[in-house]
């Protein structure tokens, strides 16, 4: 039986949080944690906790000063490093746990021969003095410096990854002792990676399209390693383990599946015979020094790797990819494009493209962040359901909130609201639709656009004014049927009182109050869009804006007049109430009135006394009797002569 696999790891590395919403987040580690933790795998794993990396390490690789500037941003409470890589509070704790951990997975890989560390964050993109991609520390350069410390003279390091290592390769393409190999997709960020990219000599990249059939990948890979190899003898095999680069990925097009990445392992192993393998997950490769690559291999590598023998073919649409209408120059429509192929259009700025983002996809809501590079506040204002309507204002595009409402038909209750945000990014030649829940006016607007693509020659600013005017609209059966139900109320309570209707008042100014407060906002956000100028919005379209403006209007008045008809029937309520409550005190104050006199005449005679007239009487008691009903009579006969009865 084979020995166990190390698995380096340190819970640290969960410690790192760029924000909600940000696609680099805890659970990622978490899951890898989870899959190795599966019974089947117990007794093939032996789990190794590493320290966080000491200075000296970490210095063969990076400048003092850049890692002084780490510490002090960790101190202040972190900042931001680049447009999408956040240091957090608690991230420098996790930083230095990772690279801690790629060097011990060199260690045990050095002693037992493979080894693989679980590093969070990722390195792979991070430059000798600067953090990008998500990357602070480059984990795999570290190990590999670590291993030519531990008296590896040669290393090679193969980073499969959808994204291209440009800080692993311009850490080593120095450095002859160590080969990079990188298998990515091209062009793509972060724009490096070409395969003319030679360093000197010991670099091979494997620049691939999206869409290719898997056998191309899984062979120009190999053939990449295998040119590498060639009058090379490494040491130690680092492995930079990005699996981005899986089919369904929201941002990647390759096709590869989990099979391909175990024969990829297989052929390195084989590759390497008894030489040590060690694989960082999410990490990028390191540099060591050996003899200079000769032209012959540089030769055979390009033409083995850098042509395609398999023809670019657009990729198969995703279920993880949105749904989308490109509107060409030419008038022709794309339909559920490729991430890529948005990238593409938003750097020519031509046609009309319209994305509509189901943000309970992660791989869909990641697009906002990764290829269109919204503003993080404004991508984490999509994942908050509580977001206010408003208007914002950003350098590339604008950004609106509104609320859908509807009544919720998964209560009992007539009067309880649903309400869903939609959320816009209208730029120059864009429109981009996040929702949580299928939104009926994005479906009728698309099916509207699939009859009639001349509709799109208008602008994707008068997609956002028909996917507005349409849930406004929907607004209108809503007042009516909150009307419908006031003149219910009324008729009730004018037939016949009931003391339960109070409760069903309440609720209904309680619906009428939050329909109100979502319309109120959406009106002077329709101001804005109506009468200030805009770079996005056309003045001849802004007069269709004033339309919607005008409809939130007769909307808001409506509701006022509900909420006034509301309280005209709470009043009612509460007026019969009170007159209720009169008449019964008025009922117990006759009664009292009239009992009065009878209890005067019984207390008088129940008096101690032995010498009262009547008091030894034979016919006394009936005389008392008598007196009684006759007095009561009289005062009977008093309070209705003066119409109190």
């Amino acid at each position: 039986m084979a020995s166990p696999v190390a698995v380096v790891w340190n819970p640290a590395c969960r410690h790192h949080y760029a924000g909600a919403g940000h696609p680099e987040r805890p659970q990622r580690f978490e899951a890898v944690l989870e899959a190795l933790r599966q019974p089947a795998l117990g007794k093939s794993i032996e789990w190794v906790e590493a320290a966080p990396a000491a200075r000296e390490p970490i210095e063969r690789v990076h400048p003092a000063d850049y890692l002084d500037m780490l510490e002090a941003l960790s101190q202040r409470g972190g900042g931001a490093l680049d447009g999408d890589t956040f240091l957090a509070p608690r991230s420098l704790e996790s930083v230095l746990a990772s690279a801690g951990v790629a060097l011990r997975a060199v260690e045990e890989g050095l002693k037992r021969g493979r080894a693989f560390g679980v590093t969070r964050p990722p390195g792979h993109h991070a430059l000798a003095a600067r953090a990008m991609g998500f990357c602070f520390l480059n984990n795999v350069v570290l190990a590999a410096r670590h291993a030519q410390a531990l008296g590896c003279a040669h290393v090679l390091i193969v980073d499969w990854d959808v994204h291209h290592g440009n800080g692993t390769q311009a850490l080593v393409e120095r450095d002859a002792s160590i080969r990079f190999v990188s298998m990515h997709q091209y062009p793509w960020y972060p724009g490096t990676g070409a395969a003319d990219e030679r360093g000197v000599g010991n670099v091979f990249n494997v620049p691939r399209p999206g869409g290719l059939p898997r056998p191309v990948y899984a062979r120009d890979f190999l053939a990449g390693v295998d040119a590498a190899l060639d009058g090379f003898r490494p040491d130690i095999l680092l492995v930079s383990a990005g699996f981005d680069s899986l089919a369904g990925d929201p941002l990647g097009e390759f096709t590869l599946e989990p099979d391909d990445i175990t024969r990829w392992t297989e052929a390195l192993r084989e590759r390497m015979g008894n030489r040590p393998v060690v694989g960082v997950m999410r990490a990028a490769t390191g540099s060591i020094c050996s003899p200079p690559v000769s032209s012959r291999t540089c030769a055979r590598y390009l033409d083995r790797v850098t042509v395609t023998t398999a023809p670019t073919q657009p990729p198969q649409a995703s279920k993880n990819w949105p749904t989308s209408i490109y509107r060409r120059p030419d008038g022709t429509l794309e339909q559920d494009i490729s991430p890529t192929r948005i990238r593409e259009i938003l750097q020519t700025g031509e046609g009309e493209l319209w994305v509509d983002i189901d943000s309970a996809s992660m791989h869909q809501h990641a697009l906002l962040e990764k290829v269109f590079s919204f503003h993080p506040l404004a991508i984490e204002d999509t994942l908050s359901p509580g977001t206010r309507v408003k208007f914002e204002e950003y350098d590339r595009y604008v950004f609106v909130v509104m609320a859908v409402i509807r009544f919720d038909e998964g209560t009992p209750e007539p009067y309880d609201l649903a309400t869903t945000n939609v959320y816009f990014f209208l730029g120059k030649n864009f429109l981009v639709t996040v929702h949580a829940r299928p939104s009926k006016s994005c479906v009728v607007v698309r099916e509207r656009l699939m009859r009639s693509p001349e509709l799109m020659a208008r602008g994707v600013e008068m997609i956002m004014h028909n996917i507005i005017d349409q849930s406004v609209d929907a607004y209108f059966p809503l007042v009516e049927e909150l009307n419908v139900m006031v003149d219910s109320l009324e008729e009730r309570l004018f037939e016949a009182f009931d003391e339960k209707l109070i409760h069903e008042i309440f609720k209904a100014k309680r619906s009428a109050f939050g329909m109100r407060r979502h319309v109120g906002p959406l009106r002077e956000v329709l101001n804005i869009l109506t009468n200030r100028p805009c770079s996005y919005i056309r003045s001849e379209t802004q007069l269709y804006y004033r339309d919607i403006y005008d409809h939130t209007i007769r909307i808001v008045e409506s509701m006022d007049t509900v909420r006034d008809l509301l309280a005209g029937v709470l009043e009612t309520y509460l007026s019969q109430t009170s007159n209720r409550m009169n008449k019964v005190m008025k009922q117990l104050s006759i009664v009292a009135t009239i009992a009065l006199p009878l209890i005067v005449i019984g207390g008088v005679y129940g008096m101690n006394f032995s010498q009262m007239p009547l008091t030894h009487h034979p016919f006394g008691f009936y005389i008392a009797l008598g007196t009684m009903v006759i007095v009561s009579g009289i005062m009977i006969w008093w309070l209705k002569k003066n119409r109190w009865l």
